[in-house]
């Protein structure tokens, strides 16, 4: 193949991967404004269309794992193709739903093939792309289709829904999740690791087990607090990870990988990416409340101003793709606590301004900011996190950031309800001193883990010097 041909075809390479993970952002956003007209059309309560959204969310991260060990073992073209064809297939069966119950049902199947792609596009490109500079612009790119999916589809789901209803957010994606089938069909190489991994199927169900406990603890305690529900979720979640700690321990071919853990920039990553996510959940959760029940806007303005954060996700990808190859992780890493604290010295000025207008653009400001600085975080650690993987387990260490990214997120949305619930947020009408506390508990978090960066990065160097 020519060195132009080549190019051609790896820029294919860089559009399948970047149309996955547009695919499963779009898919997530659309729903959610899809879920008043879900509720009408089935006449189901509230709490039926929460475990509808927890449904896919604890699918999602169950599967990751195990389609990183998949992808390690069969390739990681095989795995990504699959996920596209599972997805589209479950797209078309969501729009088809019969009855609530067959929706979830086919949005788990939707969640499988989605777990596909994240992890396997970010290796795909890793094993594609082995210059930085390269591969910083490609990832550049696929995180920038990241955030136009964040911010197309609250905006495309509320005009579908409103013209033609809730199936139509299925149908959309459809032909994009075909046309990535096609591209990758066509241009990526099906690349596996060195050896084949066990697939561990034990304790991939004992971490799904994990993943979902821990899960129904985050979102049954956020609303319901610890009742008799969050107690059993939490006596499975411990069995579940002190089973899992003694299955790996004494398996030959275990499932986390301990020569991940070895080094430093991935360890690194893992907390960083877990702040960019943490980010996500508070701020989502924090800013659609204040926009539709503090300020009174409707749903089609909040989403206009939620598409702030896409803005600045985008733009913070390109800078990042730019600069990867001349500067170190540590310098996104800091802007990464810089820009969310400016974000959200925003909003906390939006949530004690007493105008509904200037309200509107301080927090509009503020999701700009705070979504440069996820960005930052998201784009970063998948350029400098797997930087130097080793092929054979490239897919599980993709898919392990993907976990902490589903993790953090879970835990951004539950644990700042908690604290704003507990300042009265949910008791008042419109509960603007709750925002306070709120808000500086996510920014608190969020630097604090950037903080345990250089502490977890360096834990294998101290490690390594030691043992000598």
């Amino acid at each position: 193949m020519s060195p132009a041909d080549d190019a051609r075809r790896r820029r294919l390479v860089v559009a399948a991967c970047s149309l996955s993970v547009f695919i499963v952002s779009t898919d997530t956003n659309t729903v959610n404004v899809a879920l008043p007209a879900l509720q009408a059309d089935f006449a189901v309560p509230l709490t039926s269309l929460q475990f509808l959204v927890s449904a896919y969310t604890m699918a999602l991260a169950s599967f990751y794992l195990l389609s990183g060990t998949v992808g390690d073992r069969f390739g990681r073209r095989t795995v990504l193709l699959s996920g596209l064809g599972l997805f589209a297939i479950g797209s078309v069966l969501c729009a088809a739903a019969w009855s609530f119950p067959i929706l979830v049902a086919f949005r788990v199947i939707q969640a499988v093939g989605a777990a596909m792609l994240a992890p396997m596009a970010i290796a795909i490109l890793n094993d594609e792309f082995t210059d930085r500079a390269e591969r910083a612009r490609a990832i550049g790119t696929w995180a920038i289709a990241g955030g136009l999916g964040a911010g197309f589809g609250p905006v495309a789901g509320g005009l579908l829904v409103t013209a033609f209803g809730w199936r139509s957010i299925y149908w959309a994606t459809t032909p994009f999740a075909v046309l990535a089938l096609v591209l990758g069909l066509l241009a990526i190489r099906n690349v596996t690791g060195s050896t084949r991994p066990a697939l561990n199927l034990g304790t991939q169900a004992l971490l799904a087990t994990a993943l979902c406990s821990l899960l129904v603890v985050t979102v049954h305690a956020g609303s319901s607090g610890f009742d008799g529900v969050t107690v059993l979720a939490i006596a499975v979640l411990v069995g579940a990870v002190a089973a899992l700690v003694f299955t790996e321990r004494r398996n030959r071919t275990p499932l986390l990988d301990a020569r991940l853990f070895r080094r430093g920039p991935f360890t690194g990553a893992l907390v960083a990416i877990m702040s960019g996510f943490f980010l996500l959940g508070g701020v989502f959760f924090l800013s659609s409340f204040f926009l539709q029940t503090t300020l009174g806007v409707s749903a089609l303005v909040a989403g206009l101003a939620m598409t702030a954060w896409s803005l600045g996700s985008i733009l913070s990808s390109r800078f990042i793709g730019q600069l990867a190859s001349r500067r170190p992780a540590g310098f996104f890493y800091a802007l990464t606590g810089i820009l969310a604290t400016v974000g959200i010295g925003m909003m906390l000025i939006a949530s004690g301004s007493g105008e509904v207008i200037l309200a509107l653009v301080f927090v509009t400001v503020g999701l700009f900011g705070a979504g440069a600085a996820f960005s930052m975080a998201n784009t970063s650690t998948s350029i400098f996190g797997l930087e130097g993987v080793a092929p054979d387990i490239m897919g599980r260490a993709a898919a392990f950031l993907s976990v902490a990214r589903q993790v953090a997120q879970s835990l951004g949305v539950a644990l700042t309800s908690l604290v704003f619930d507990g300042a009265g947020g949910s008791a008042s009408a419109h509960g603007s001193a709750a925002y306070v506390p709120a808000y500086l508990f996510v920014v608190g978090v969020v630097v604090l883990l950037l903080c345990l960066v250089p502490v977890a990065g360096g834990w294998h160097r101290r490690r390594t010097t030691g043992s000598r």
